[in-house]
């Protein structure tokens, strides 16, 4: 799997908090790692899109895997950081495809 900086950034901030918050239990692990594997799932699935539609939809499949999986954390794995964080990212991703959004495309969706 090619690594994708972004995303170990937010997984890295996202650990760092939780271990501060002395929360970085098993659960919070296994929370974890399923949120690193939907954004690197996100990340590779981004890449096969051909259209602005099929981008939208696939976004809003990931903000809607990030509500449940933050649910699972009792909603304190995604604080505002990390929810600019993923913001800024999946806005990155859209660039690098070649689309442009003048509104949060996340924000119809998410719960985080």
């Amino acid at each position: 799997m090619k690594k994708v900086p972004e995303i170990d950034r937010i997984i890295a901030s996202i650990v760092d908090y939780q271990r501060l918050a002395k929360q970085l239990d098993k659960k919070i692990k296994k929370v974890i790692k399923q949120l690193t594997d939907e954004l690197y799932a996100f990340d590779s699935n981004a890449s096969k899109v051909k259209s602005e539609a099929e981008y939208l939809n696939l976004v809003k499949d990931l903000v809607i895997s990030i509500n449940k999986i933050n649910e699972k954390a009792n909603y304190g794995l995604i604080e505002t950081m990390e929810r600019e964080d993923i913001y800024t990212y999946i806005e990155s991703v859209s660039t690098r495809l070649g689309f442009s959004f003048d509104y949060d495309i996340t924000e119809e969706y998410r719960e985080w």
